[in-house]
C-alpha cells in the first residue's frame, strides 16, 4: 500500500468513525503538515499531541488544549534521589553522610527538576561509595557548569551536563556499549540478543569475571549495569526473565549521539545530522532514497562495522568489488541484499576478520 492509499484510507476511517490518534514526540511544524491531508476537517477524532515544542502543538490547532507537566520541586527531586544514590536508606542501621547529603541536595539543583536527570545523578552517585569519590563528583559538575544555575534557571544547559558526567563516568567497557546504541534510530527497541552479536563482533572489552560468558550473558551484563546507572531503559523476556530489548530515552540518545560524533565513534546514513565523507570505522544505515549510492560511504578500507539497520530498506546490489576494499570489516548486515545472478560473492569468503554476518536472501550459492 502507497503512502497516498494509506492517507485516503485513513481519511474514510476517521470520517465515519470515533478515533483517538496519538502522535508521541513530534519535533518540528513541518512534521504536522505532512500528515495533516490524513484528517478530514469534519468528524468525531480527537489528536493527543506530545512535543518538547509548544509551537507544534500551536501550529497544529491554535485553539488546542496545552497541557504542561511540572517539573519537581526541590523536595520531591531529593526524595527521588534519596531513593536511588541511598538504596540502603530504609535499613536502621544507615545514616547518610552530613557532608554527603550537602552535596547531592545541591548537585540536584542543577537537575531543573527533570525526573530523568534526577535519577541519572543519583544512578551515578549510587556506584560511588566513599565521601572523596562523591566529592570528586560534586567539584567535576561545579566545574563543568559555568556561574551555576539556580533551580528556578531551568538552564537545560546543566541538565545535559549531569548526563554527560554519568557517561564520563562509566569504565571502558560500558562507554563502548553505550555509543554502539547510536547505530540505532530514535525511539528503536533494540535487540539484546542481536546487539550482543556486534558486540562481540568487534570485541568490545569485556567486564571483569566475564572470560567465559557467552556473548549473550556479557551484553546482558552491559545492559544490566546501564539500566542500574538509570542510562538506558530495558524490557525483559516474560519467560526467561532475560533482556530481551533495550531502548534510550531522547535526552539520553542525544547525550549518545553527541559523543559518539565527538569520538568518532559511528557515522549514522539516513538520519538529520548525516554527514559526508563518511570517516568513521563503523557506519549505519537508517534510510536510502532511489537516489543514493551507498558504495560512496564504503571508501574506508578500516571500516569495521557496516549495519543496514532498518529491514524495510529497498533492495541494493553490490558490487564484488566492494568487499575487496573492506579487509578490516568484522561485522556485515544488510536484509535486502540482491547480488548478480544470484551468487554471494566470493570476496565475502575472504573477509578474514568478519564474525558477524546477516543476509537474507533468495537463492544464495557460491561462487
Amino acid at each position: 500500500m502507497s503512502k497516498d492509499q494509506l492517507q485516503d484510507k485513513l481519511f474514510q476511517l476517521l470520517e465515519i468513525s470515533k478515533s483517538l490518534i496519538i502522535l508521541d514526540d513530534m519535533w518540528k511544524e513541518e512534521d504536522w503538515d505532512i500528515i495533516e491531508p490524513a484528517f478530514p476537517k469534519k468528524g468525531h477524532w480527537k489528536v493527543l499531541l506530545t512535543s518538547r515544542n509548544e509551537r507544534v502543538g500551536l501550529h497544529s490547532d491554535p485553539r488546542c488544549f496545552t497541557f504542561k507537566p511540572k517539573c519537581l520541586t526541590i523536595e520531591e527531586s531529593w526524595t527521588l534521589f534519596q531513593r536511588i544514590a541511598f538504596p540502603s536508606k530504609d535499613t536502621t542501621e544507615f545514616k547518610v553522610d552530613v557532608e554527603m547529603e550537602e552535596m547531592g541536595k545541591h548537585m540536584i539543583k542543577h537537575c531543573g527538576g527533570l525526573p530523568l536527570a534526577v535519577t541519572v545523578l543519583g544512578g551515578l552517585l549510587a556506584a560511588q561509595y566513599t565521601l572523596r569519590e562523591w566529592k570528586r563528583v560534586y567539584e567535576s559538575i561545579r566545574s563543568h557548569i559555568v556561574g551555576g544555575t539556580s533551580f528556578t534557571d531551568r538552564n537545560i544547559s546543566s541538565v545535559y551536563q549531569i548526563l554527560y558526567l554519568s557517561f564520563e563516568e562509566l569504565p571502558i567497557y560500558l562507554k563502548h556499549c553505550f555509543l554502539y546504541l547510536t547505530h540505532f534510530p530514535e525511539d528503536c527497541e533494540i535487540n539484546v540478543k542481536k546487539l550482543s552479536y556486534y558486540l562481540a563482533a568487534e570485541a568490545i572489552p569485556r567486564p571483569k569475571g566475564y572470560d567465559g560468558a557467552t556473548v549473550r550473558e556479557v551484553a546482558e551484563k552491559y545492559i544490566e549495569e546501564l539500566v542500574q546507572r538509570n542510562m538506558v531503559i530495558s524490557a525483559r523476556d516474560k519467560f526467561t526473565l532475560r533482556f530481551k530489548t533495550c531502548q534510550l530515552h531522547d535526552m539520553m540518545r542525544e547525550v549518545c549521539v553527541r559523543k559518539a560524533e565527538e569520538e568518532n565513534f559511528v557515522d549514522i546514513f539516513g538520519a538529520a545530522n548525516s554527514q559526508s565523507p563518511f570517516k568513521s570505522r563503523r557506519i549505519g544505515i537508517h534510510e536510502l532514497d532511489e537516489s543514493d549510492d551507498p558504495k560512496g560511504m564504503m571508501k574506508n578500507p578500516k571500516l569495521r562495522s557496516l549495519l543496514f539497520i532498518n529491514d524495510t530498506l529497498k533492495a541494493w546490489m553490490p558490487s564484488d568489488l566492494l568487499f575487496t576494499r573492506l579487509q578490516l570489516l568484522r561485522a556485515l548486515e544488510h536484509l535486502q541484499w540482491e547480488f548478480k545472478g544470484g551468487e554471494l560473492p566470493s570476496s565475502i569468503g575472504k573477509l578474514i576478520h568478519l564474525r558477524y554476518l546477516s543476509l537474507l536472501m533468495n537463492l544464495m550459492k557460491l561462487r
